[in-house]
C-alpha cells in the first residue's frame, strides 16, 4: 500500500514493501524504535531547514513511559509486531545490528539510571545484557568487522570548546563491554553518529566551531577502527551545491555507505547521496522533479544492499496557535505535527512505499534485521610506547593562496587543553591551549615534526616579521607512533605530494615536542568585532591594521592578526610584558621565574622558558636568551632564538649571526628568520644547503655587520623617508635604534598606512620617546576613534609620564568597554595594561571605571590563573590604593543591608551593577563578589570572606571560594572544608521532573570544585586530607573530582601519590586519569 498524505485521518499502515516480492530483507524483518507522537528528538538525522543546529543530548527529548524498541518481522502486512523493550518507561535509541543478524544492539536510560548506557538483545527479546555503565551517556552503536563495538560516549569528562557541554566523541570496545577507549578527538569539540564503511573504516559526524565561535559547522570525517588515519571526509571543500549563504554553516550528520560507495548522508536541507567524485544529489531535488506530491520530512535513513533507502518520515500539518491575550498585536504562533513511520525510499525512482506508520506513535531509527557482507578487518597500527605521533607537511607552498604563503618562514604548533569545568549551564571559556613550540618551513615549503600523540594541535603560519600568514582552521591529532601526512596547505583537492618532497621532508626533522615541554596555557574566546568592516576572525581574535584581542580580554603585542587567539603565555599572574622596574609590575615575577627555569638542569623546561620568554618580549630578557644561544638542546637554542625577534637589541645581532653555522638546520633557519626581523637586511642564507655554501653565506652577513653597524640605522632611515610603509625598516629601528631615530618614526606615523604605522607607533614606545608623546596622546584623544588606538595607548604605557597617564585616563573614560559579558574590543585590554605600566599616576581615581570594565559573564574566574584582564584590573585596584574600600563596601551590601552608602558615586554603582549589558548577568550579589575578588589583597580580611561561603547566593560561595585561595590565609581552611563537606555531592542529588541534558539535579552554579582548588592554593595537612576523600568519592561530578586531583598534584607530598596512582587506574572519566597519571610521573621524575 502507497502512503497517501494530506488525509484528516490515518490508519495503520504495513505492507507497501512487501508487495513487491524482490527483497530478501523483508523477510527478516526490522527493528526500529516506537515514540510518542511529537516527541521532537534532537538528533543529528532530525535536521532540516526548521532545526539546523544541533549538539548531541544536549537537547535531547525527556523520556517518557511509552518510548519501545520493536520488531517487525517480516516487515510485511501479515509481519509480527513485538516489543522487546526490555524495561518499560525507559528511553531507547539508535538501534544496530550484528553482521549475522542475530543481535541488536542499542541504547537505553531509565528512571532508575538516567544515563543512556549501550545493551544488546536478541531479536525475539532474549539474552539482553548490559554493556557500558557508568555517569556517562554511551550512545549511537555500531558493530565492527573485527567484533568490537564503535560508539560515541561523553565518558571522557571533557568539556567542549563552545559552551562547555561534555564532549562526546568516538570510543571503542570488545563485545563484552570492556576495554573502553576513545579513538577519536581527544579534547574540545563534538562527534556523532559513526558507522562502518564498505571497506571496514569508520565514517563519522565532527561538529566544527570557528570563525570565533559565530559559525558552527557539522562535517563528516573518516578513520580506521583504531583512531589512525583519520582525516576530512565531506563538508571543508565547498562544492556548489553547499555555497550557501547560511549563518549556521553546513550540517552534514548521519553518515552511511551505499553499495556502490556513495555516502548517504542528513543534511539541514534533508537527506542527500554523494561521492569522492564531486556527485551530490538533495532528495528534495529529486522528488521535486519525479514526486511532487511527497513534500514532508525524512530522518534515521538506512542503505539497504539493493540500493534502497529504510528511512522514516512524515507529513507536516501546521496548526496556527490562538492569539496570546498578553500580546494581541504579536503575530500568531505556529505549531507543526509531525508523525513519522517506516518507509521503503527509492532514491533514485522517487518513490516512497510504506513499510509501517501507526498514527499517533512516531517510528524511527529503523535497520533490517538482514545478515550483511561483514567488511575486511584493519589491523590495529597503534605503537602503544610511543608517546609521540609524526606529522609531515609536504609544501605549505602548494596552496590557493601561493602569493602569501611563499613568504612563511616558520609554523607555531599549538595543542589545546582538555578543561574539566563547567560553572553554569553555558560557559563562554572558549578554548584553553598550548604553544608546543616552533617549526621552520624548509625550502621546498615542506616541514615535519614530532608531537604528543592523542593530543589536538593546529598550525599558524608566519613570515619573518611575525606576521601570522595563514591559521591553521582545524584541530588535528595522531595516534601514538602514527605518520600523518598533508600534501599542502589549503590547497586543491585530489592532488597528491611528490615522492621527492616526502623524502626532503623525512630527512630535515625540524622539531619534536613533548607532554613535559609545554609552557602555561593560554585561553580562546568567543566573537569579537570591530568598527572596521571584515574584521571578524576565527577562534577568538580580531585583526585591525596590526591590532589583535581575545574575548577573554587577552591582547597580543605580536605585530599582526594572531588570528588563532592564541594571545599570551598565562604565567600565574603576570601580564603580557615587563614593564618599567620602578612600577613593580607583577610581570616582573613572571621574567624573573622564566629567566631562572632557563638556566634550569631540565632542557624540557628550559625550552619551555624560552617560549615564555618569547611571549614576554622584555628587552631585559635578552642577555639570557643570547646565553642560551649556546645551549645543548636543539629546542632550546630554536625558540631563544625565535624569542629574540620579539626583544632583541643590536647585541643580539653577532649572536644570531654566529647560529647560522648552528649543527642544526632548523636554528640555522630560524636565525637567519630572526636576523631578517631584527636588522631589516634582506641578505640570502640558505639552512639547507652544502657546508661549504652555508660558510660562505654567513660570513657575508658577519662582515656586513662588522662594517656597517654603525651606520645601518641612518641607511633604515633613508629607506623610511622613500617609503614610509616599509615595515622592515620600521621594525629593525624598534630593535636597533635611538634618540636620532624618533623624528623619522613620527614623520612615518602620519605617512604610513595600515600595518606600517602601527609598526611606527610601536616603535616609539620600544624606543621610550618621549618626544612622541604629544602625537601619541593626540591619536588617543582624536574624536573619531584612530584604527590604531591599541598600538598608541601601548606605547604610551612603555613611555610613561604625566602626559602619557592624562591621554590613558581619556583612553579610559572614552573607549574601554565597560558593563559588558563577553564581548571584548581590542582597545580595552591594552589601555588597562598601559595604565598599569605607567603606574599610581594613571591610576588613581580610576577604581570605579577599571571595574566596569571587567566582564560580567557568570563564569568569569572559571580559570583564573588565565583570566589576564582581572589580574590587570587586580593590581590596578592596589596602585589607586581604594582597594579595602571597595571590599568594606561589597561585604556591607553582602550583608544584606538595603543601602549601601559609599563615598563615591561611581564606585557605588559599580558595585551596584548597574545597567548591564548581557542577556544573563549575574544577580547583583555575584557581581559584587566579583569585585571583591578583584580588590581583596589583605590576607586579614580572609575570616570575614570566609564567611561568605555560607551566603544563600551560590554565586557568592563561588566567587568567595575564588577569593579565599589567592588571599593564602590558611587560617579559613576549617571553613572551606566544612562548606566542602556539607555540599551536596552533585551526583547524588535526584533529578526533578524530567531529564535535563545535565543529569544532575544540583543547583548551578556547580561551587564545590572552586573550594576543592582554593585547598589546593592553601596547603595544610587537614586540607590535604579533604582533597584526597574528595578525589576518590565518584558521588562528585567528574569537575569536583578533576579539582580535587589538580590540588593534590599542586600539593606533591608522598602521602597524595597513592590517591593519584588509583585515580589514573580507577577513575571513571579519562580526564581525571589523565591528569592523576601526568602527576605520578612529574612526580616520580622530579619534573613537576
Amino acid at each position: 500500500m502507497v502512503a497517501i498524505f494530506g488525509l484528516a485521518e490515518r490508519v495503520p499502515v504495513a505492507a507497501g514493501a512487501a508487495e513487491s516480492g524482490e527483497d530478501d530483507w523483508t523477510r527478516h524483518g526490522i527493528v526500529f524504535v516506537q515514540a510518542t507522537t511529537d516527541q521532537r528528538i534532537q538528533r543529528a538525522a532530525d535536521m532540516d531547514l526548521a532545526r539546523s543546529t544541533f549538539i548531541l543530548l544536549d537537547n535531547h527529548a525527556a523520556p517518557r513511559p511509552g518510548n519501545k524498541l520493536m520488531t517487525l518481522i517480516p516487515a510485511a502486512g501479515d509481519g509480527k509486531l513485538r516489543d522487546i523493550t526490555p524495561i518499560k518507561g525507559a528511553y531507547v535509541a539508535d538501534p544496530a545490528v550484528s553482521y549475522d543478524g542475530k543481535t541488536i544492539i542499542f541504547s537505553m536510560a531509565t528512571k532508575a539510571d538516567p544515563w543512556y548506557h549501550l545493551y544488546v538483545v536478541s531479536p525475539d527479546g532474549t539474552g539482553l545484557k548490559q554493556l557500558t555503565s557508568g555517569e556517562a551517556d554511551d550512545v549511537s552503536p555500531q558493530f565492527l568487522p573485527d567484533g568490537k563495538i564503535v560508539f560515541i560516549s561523553n565518558r571522557s569528562g571533557v568539556r567542549g570548546e563552545y559552551h562547555g557541554h561534555r564532549m562526546t566523541a568516538v570510543h571503542r570496545m570488545n563485545a563484552d563491554g570492556s576495554g573502553i577507549e576513545l579513538t577519536s578527538m581527544f579534547n574540545c569539540t563534538d562527534e556523532f553518529e559513526p558507522a562502518v564503511t564498505n571497506d571496514g573504516r569508520v565514517v563519522f559526524s565532527r561538529w566544527q566551531v570557528f570563525q570565533c565561535n559565530a559559525k558552527n559547522e557539522t562535517l563528516l570525517h573518516s578513520m580506521n577502527p583504531d583512531g589512525t588515519n583519520e582525516g576530512s571526509l565531506y563538508g571543508h571543500i565547498r562544492r556548489p551545491v553547499w555555497k550557501l549563504n547560511r549563518y549556521k554553516g553546513l550540517q552534514v550528520t548521519h553518515p552511511r555507505q551505499m553499495p556502490d560507495g556513495r555516502f548517504l548522508c542528513m543534511t539541514q536541507f534533508g537527506p542527500a547521496l554523494f561521492s569522492n567524485q564531486h556527485e551530490e544529489v538533495l532528495l528534495r531535488d529529486v522528488l521535486a522533479e519525479r514526486n511532487p506530491s511527497i513534500k514532508g520530512r525524512f530522518c534515521t535513513p538506512e542503505p539497504l544492499s539493493n540500493g534502497k533507502i529504510l528511512t522514516s518520515y512524515t507529513d507536516v500539518r501546521v496548526e496556527k496557535l490562538p492569539p496570546d491575550p498578553k500580546n494581541p498585536k504579536k503575530p500568531p504562533a505556529v505549531r507543526n505535527h509531525v508523525d513519522h513511520g517506516v518507509y521503503l525510499l527509492d532514491f533514485d525512482g522517487g518513490q516512497l512505499n510504506a513499510v509501517y506508520d501507526n498514527p499517533g506513535t512516531s517510528e524511527i531509527d529503523a535497520v533490517a534485521l538482514a545478515p550483511r557482507t561483514k567488511p575486511p578487518v584493519f589491523p590495529d597500527k597503534i605503537k602503544p610506547d610511543e608517546k609521540t605521533a609524526r606529522f609531515a607537511c609536504m609544501s605549505i607552498f602548494d596552496t590557493r593562496d601561493s602569493d602569501q604563503h611563499h613568504k612563511i618562514k616558520y609554523c607555531r604548533v599549538i595543542a589545546s587543553v582538555s578543561n574539566a569545568y563547567r560553572l553554569q549551564p553555558k560557559n563562554h571559556l572558549g578554548v584553553v591551549t598550548q604553544v608546543l613550540g616552533t617549526v621552520p618551513v624548509a625550502s621546498d615549503g615542506s616541514l615535519f615534526f614530532e608531537a604528543p600523540a592523542d593530543t589536538n594541535w593546529s598550525l599558524q603560519a608566519y613570515n619573518e616579521l611575525g606576521e601570522v600568514v595563514r591559521d591553521h582552521m582545524t584541530w588535528v591529532y595522531g595516534r601514538p607512533g602514527e605518520i600523518k601526512v598533508c600534501a599542502g596547505c589549503h590547497g586543491n583537492r585530489g592532488f597528491a605530494a611528490k615522492e621527492s618532497r616526502c623524502t626532503s621532508c623525512h630527512e630535515k626533522p625540524g622539531a619534536k615536542f613533548l607532554a613535559k615541554d609545554h609552557p602555561k596555557a593560554v585561553r580562546l574566546g568567543g566573537p569579537l568585532f570591530t568598527d572596521e568592516p571584515g574584521t571578524l576572525q576565527y577562534r577568538g581574535c580580531v585583526n585591525v591594521n596590526g591590532e589583535s584581542a581575545n574575548i577573554r580580554g587577552v591582547s597580543t603585542r605580536e605585530d599582526s592578526a594572531f588570528v588563532e587567539g592564541v594571545n599570551l603565555v598565562g604565567n600565574d599572574w603576570g601580564p603580557l610584558w615587563f614593564p618599567p622596574a620602578e612600577t613593580k609590575h607583577p610581570a616582573s615575577t613572571d621574567l624573573l621565574r622564566e629567566l631562572k627555569r632557563l638556566e634550569g638542569r631540565d632542557a624540557s623546561q628550559r625550552r619551555s622558558a624560552a617560549i615564555n620568554l618569547g611571549w614576554l618580549k622584555a628587552r631585559s630578557s635578552s642577555e639570557a636568551l643570547i646565553k642560551a644561544l649556546d645551549d645543548s638542546d636543539e629546542g632550546v637554542r630554536r625558540e631563544a632564538v625565535l624569542a629574540l625577534i620579539g626583544s632583541a637589541s643590536a647585541d643580539a645581532v653577532d649572536p644570531l649571526i654566529d647560529r647560522l653555522a648552528d649543527r642544526n638546520w632548523a636554528v640555522r633557519s630560524i636565525a637567519h628568520t630572526a636576523l631578517l626581523a631584527v636588522t631589516g637586511q634582506s641578505l640570502p642564507f640558505e639552512p639547507e644547503a652544502k657546508s661549504s655554501v652555508r660558510k660562505a653565506q654567513a660570513a657575508a652577513w658577519a662582515q656586513w655587520w662588522k662594517q656597517g653597524s654603525i651606520t645601518w640605522c641612518a641607511e633604515l632611515r633613508k629607506r623610511l623617508t622613500a617609503n614610509p610603509n616599509d615595515r622592515y625598516a620600521i621594525k629593525a629601528l624598534a630593535h636597533l635604534g635611538g634618540e636620532a631615530d624618533v623624528e623619522t618614526l613620527i614623520a612615518v606615523v602620519s605617512k604610513a598606512k595600515g600595518t606600517a604605522r602601527s609598526y611606527a607607533i610601536r616603535a616609539l614606545g620600544s624606543l621610550r620617546a618621549v618626544g612622541a608623546v604629544d602625537l601619541l596622546a593626540r591619536i588617543v584623544e582624536s574624536e573619531k576613534k584612530d584604527p590604531h588606538l591599541g598600538a598608541a595607548v601601548e606605547a604610551l604605557g612603555q613611555i610613561g609620564g604625566p602626559k602619557a597617564a592624562r591621554a590613558l585616563v581619556y583612553a579610559l573614560d572614552h573607549h574601554a568597554e565597560t558593563q559588558i559579558a563577553c564581548w571584548r574590543h581590542s582597545p580595552t585590554y591594552r589601555i588597562l595594561l598601559a595604565m598599569a605600566n605607567v603606574g599610581p599616576q594613571a591610576c588613581r581615581s580610576a577604581v570605579p571605571r577599571v571595574l566596569l570594565t571587567t566582564e560580567c559573564d557568570v563564569d568569569r574566574l572559571t580559570l583564573y590563573e588565565l583570566d589576564t584582564i582581572e589580574r590587570l584590573i587586580r593590581h590596578i585596584v592596589r596602585l589607586d590604593g581604594r582597594g579595602p574600600q571597595v571590599v568594606q563596601t561589597v561585604l556591607e551590601l553582602l550583608d544584606g543591608k538595603p543601602t549601601v552608602e559609599c563615598k563615591n558615586p561611581a564606585l557605588a554603582k559599580a558595585l551596584k551593577a548597574e545597567d548591564m549589558n548581557i542577556q544573563s548577568p549575574l544577580s547583583g550579589l555575584g557581581h559584587s563578589t566579583h569585585y571583591l575578588m578583584l580588590a581583596a589583597t589583605d590576607a586579614r580580611t580572609a575570616p570575614q570572606i570566609a564567611e561568605l561561603l555560607k551566603h544563600r547566593d551560590l554565586y557568592v560561595r563561588w566567587y568567595a571560594a575564588r577569593t579565599l585561595g589567592l588571599l593564602g590565609n590558611r587560617d579559613v581552611v576549617p571553613q572551606i572544608i566544612a562548606a566542602l563537606q556539607a555540599g551536596p555531592r552533585e551526583a547524588t542529588v535526584p533529578i526533578s521532573g524530567h531529564m535535563d541534558k545535565h543529569r544532575y539535579g544540583a543547583p548551578f552554579p556547580r561551587y564545590r570544585w572552586a573550594l576543592a582548588e582554593a585547598l589546593s592554593y592553601l596547603p595544610t595537612s587537614e586540607g590535604t586530607k579533604a582533597l584526597m576523600a574528595e578525589a576518590a568519592d565518584h558521588r562528585n561530578i567528574s569537575d569536583t573530582r578533576y579539582a580535587a586531583l589538580k590540588g593534590l598534584s599542586r600539593i606533591g607530598t608522598p602521602q597524595v601519590v597513592p590517591v593519584l596512582q588509583k585515580a589514573a587506574r580507577d577513575d571513571f572519566n579519562s580526564i581525571c586519569r589523565d591528569l592523576a597519571r601526568q602527576s605520578v610521573e612529574q612526580l616520580e621524575t622530579g619534573t613537576r
